[in-house]
């Protein structure tokens, strides 16, 4: 019976901290997308979150998917 406490204790033991570093990892993807939008902010002067989150809306409606296009650029077509 002790035997199996132990091996059982090592395996929780190894789930919790594979399980921070997964959660580490997945924190430092978030962040390093924050940092990429802002690099890319930067470069290109999008419009606000605001803005760019209503002309999404917008522009998943029929018919209207110029919309997007336009705020994107000619490159983006």
């Amino acid at each position: 019976m002790c035997d199996n406490f132990a091996v059982w204790s090592c395996v929780q033991t190894a789930l919790k901290a594979a399980n921070s570093v997964v959660g580490l990892a997945g924190m430092d993807v978030i962040l390093y997308a924050l940092w990429v939008l802002r690099a890319w902010s930067k470069q290109h002067s999008v419009v606000g979150l605001a803005q760019l989150l209503t002309v999404y809306l917008h522009s998943s409606q029929p018919g209207n998917h110029h919309v997007l296009a336009d705020l994107l650029g000619p490159h983006r077509r």
